[in-house]
């Protein structure tokens, strides 16, 4: 399978009960980002299955190959971001009802900035 996208469209067609999880969240958004078959950010190396599920149980590794230590977000579209999985996941759905922002931001308990930059990601690359 390949990885999900990370959209708007694809956090709607994935929304079950399962998601108030914020595991369940985590795992949707790593593959989403990462794929079915993670790789290294630094040197593009496929990570083994113990790597793979350290950094989906939120840890950091460090490449067997080129030793570099990443995080579950180093090197894609959430590297620096402090909102939970969780939050992402919601903010991606509801952007796609054209929820307003502020409501949004209400509802994730974030700034209306984080919900407008979000948006303005995702639909970017729509």
């Amino acid at each position: 399978m390949m990885g999900l996208r990370l959209t708007p469209q694809e956090a709607v067609l994935s929304i079950g009960p399962e998601m108030l999880d914020e595991v369940a969240c985590r795992h949707w958004i790593f593959t989403a980002v990462r794929g079915e078959f993670p790789e290294c950010p630094s040197c593009c190396t496929q990570l083994d299955r113990e790597d793979v599920d350290r950094l989906l149980n939120g840890k950091n590794i460090t490449c067997a190959l080129c030793g570099v230590k990443s995080s579950p977000r180093s090197g894609t579209v959430l590297e620096g971001s402090t909102l939970t999985d969780r939050q992402l996941f919601f903010i991606l759905a509801l952007i796609h009802w054209d929820i307003p922002v502020y409501q949004i931001s209400a509802m994730a308990n974030c700034s209306p900035s984080t919900v407008y930059s979000w948006r303005n990601r995702v639909l970017a690359n729509a």
